[in-house]
C-alpha cells in the first residue's frame, strides 16, 4: 500500500485525526470544558442494525437522510469531496474549492442528499464540524459554503481539541446511528468501519449523544463563507431543482467478508457515553469484569493505560485478540502504536496481535467484544485523545494535551454479538501477526 495519499482537504489532520506534538489550526477551544454527561443506559430494549464499510455504510448514511422529515443533525470531523473540491497544497494552509459547476455535479451522495430533504421536504438539518481555516479559494466554492448557501446550518466545534464523533439522528431521535465511518469516499469504500443504526430507542443513553450535540452547537461558532458569488452564481447555487444522484455499490474488498444489513430486535443498550466526559473511567470500569474473552478491532491503540490493561486481561488467562490497521496516517502515532505492540508481544502474546487484512485502505473500526456477550463500540481509538484522564481539560495551549469528542455505545443481544464475531473472525483469517520485523515499516 502505498503511503502517498491524495492532497484533499480534512486529510489526516481531519479524517484521521490522532495526538500530535503540538496545536494545530482545528483547535479553537479557549475554556476549560468539566465533564458534564453522565453514562446512561435504557430500560427497554430498542432495535439495533449494524453496519460496515466498505459495504453498507453509504447506503445506511444516505437511506437514513432520505427517510428524515422534519429534522437531521450531523457530528462529522470533516467532510471530504468525492469530486476533488476539497483539495488543498499545505494541511491547515492556503485555500480550497471548487468551480460552481464541479460543485454542483459533487460525486458524494450524502451532498446532494442533504440538499434534496431542505429543498423537497423542508429538513431542518445542523452539523457540528471542525473548522481547519481553510477558505474557499477566489472563484471557487466548498462543500459547506454551498450547503450553508442552501439553509444547512453547520457551526465549528470549540468544546475541546477536536470533533472526533460520527453520529447521525433524525426526526428527533427516531433513528441514530453512530460509528466510525468518517465523511470520505475511503471510509465508505475502501475502510473496514463499523456502525450501528438505533431505532424505536427513546431512552437516556441516546439521549445523552444528543444532549452532547446540543451542547456543542450552542457552545459553536457559525460557519464563515468568506468569498462572495454573484446574482447568476448565486441563481445556480441556491437552485431548489431536485438534484439527482447514485449511490454506488461497494467495490468490494478481494476476499472479505461482506456484510449485510440485518436488524437485530430486543438489543440492551446497557450503556452510552462520551468522551471526555466519562470515557476514562467508564472503559477502565470494564476490564476488572473480563472473565473469559477480550477481542478487540481497532485502528490503533497508542494509550499506554489502556494497553497495559491488554496485558493484564492476558496475564489473568482471559483470551485477548487485538486487531489493528497496518497502515496509519500519523507517523508519531504509528511508532507510538508500534511500542504497545511490541510491549503486547514481549509479555507473552505473540500471534494475539494482529495486523487486518492489508487490502483495506485502513482497518479503521473501533469495537470490542467481552466474554463473548457484549458489544461496545466508539467513535474513538484507543488513544489518550480519545480516553483521556481528568475530569477537566484546559485549552491545549494551556495543557498541551489534545482531548477528542468522541461517543461510546455498550449493546447485549446475543444474535448481534455473533454477527460482529463472524466479522471479526472473518477479517482476522485474513489478516497478518504482528511481528517486531514491523518497526521497519513506517505509517506515514
Amino acid at each position: 500500500m502505498s503511503a502517498a495519499l491524495p492532497l484533499a482537504l480534512l486529510t489526516s489532520c481531519a479524517l484521521l485525526w490522532s495526538a500530535a506534538a503540538s496545536d494545530n489550526c482545528y483547535d479553537h477551544q479557549t475554556e476549560t470544558y468539566s465533564a458534564r454527561f453522565s453514562p446512561a443506559g435504557c430500560t427497554k430494549t430498542c432495535t439495533v442494525t449494524p453496519f460496515f464499510s466498505p459495504d453498507t455504510s453509504i447506503s445506511t448514511y444516505v437511506s437514513l437522510i432520505e427517510e428524515a422529515q422534519e429534522s437531521i443533525d450531523i457530528y462529522t470531523p470533516g467532510l471530504r469531496s468525492w469530486s476533488y473540491c476539497t483539495d488543498y497544497k499545505e494541511e491547515c494552509e492556503g485555500c480550497t474549492g471548487c468551480s460552481i459547476e464541479a460543485q454542483r455535479n459533487e460525486s458524494f451522495p450524502v451532498f446532494p442528499a442533504l440538499l434534496n430533504a431542505v429543498h423537497d421536504r423542508g429538513v431542518k438539518i445542523r452539523i457540528v464540524t471542525n473548522n481547519f481555516t481553510i477558505p474557499a479559494c477566489p472563484g471557487k466554492i466548498t462543500p459547506f459554503d454551498w450547503l450553508v448557501l442552501n439553509d444547512v446550518q453547520v457551526r465549528m466545534y470549540t468544546t475541546t481539541t477536536f470533533q472526533h464523533a460520527k453520529y447521525i439522528t433524525v426526526d428527533k431521535g427516531k433513528k441514530t446511528a453512530v460509528s466510525s465511518v468518517n465523511w470520505s469516499y475511503t471510509s465508505f469504500l475502501k475502510n473496514r468501519e463499523a456502525g450501528v443504526i438505533l431505532e424505536d430507542c427513546t431512552c437516556s443513553a441516546v439521549s445523552l449523544y444528543q444532549s452532547a450535540f446540543d451542547y456543542d452547537w450552542d457552545n459553536g461558532e457559525d460557519y464563515v463563507i468568506t468569498q462572495t458569488y454573484t446574482p447568476s452564481e448565486m441563481a445556480v447555487i441556491t437552485n431548489k431543482a431536485h438534484m439527482p444522484y447514485t449511490v454506488p455499490d461497494s467495490p468490494g474488498v478481494p476476499g472479505a467478508f461482506v456484510t449485510q444489513l440485518i436488524k437485530h430486535d430486543n438489543v440492551a443498550i446497557k450503556k452510552g457515553y462520551s468522551s471526555p466526559d466519562s470515557s476514562r473511567d467508564t472503559i477502565m470500569s470494564y476490564f476488572p469484569q473480563v472473565q473469559q474473552s477480550f477481542n478487540l478491532a481497532v485502528y490503533q491503540v497508542t494509550d499506554d493505560g489502556l494497553c497495559d490493561e491488554l496485558l493484564s486481561l492476558y496475564n489473568r488467562g482471559v483470551n485477548v485478540t487485538v486487531m489493528v490497521s497496518d497502515y496509519i496516517v500519523s507517523e508519531y502515532d504509528y511508532y507510538k502504536a508500534q511500542d504497545c505492540y511490541k510491549k503486547l508481544y514481549d509479555g507473552g502474546m505473540k500471534g494475539r496481535v494482529q495486523y487486518a487484512y492489508s487490502k483495506f485502505e485502513f482497518s479503521h473500526e473501533k469495537y470490542w467484544i467481552i466474554d463473548s456477550t457484549t458489544i461496545h463500540l466508539s467513535t474513538g481509538n484507543w488513544s489518550p485523545s480519545d480516553f483521556p484522564t481528568g475530569t477537566s481539560w484546559k485549552p491545549y495551549s494551556q495543557s498541551g494535551k489534545s482531548v477528542n469528542r468522541d461517543l461510546e455505545i455498550v449493546l447485549e443481544q446475543q444474535d448481534m454479538v455473533d454477527y460482529f464475531y463472524r466479522v471479526y473472525d472473518a477479517d482476522w483469517a485474513l489478516g497478518k501477526p504482528w511481528e517486531p520485523k514491523s518497526l521497519t515499516h513506517k505509517g506515514h
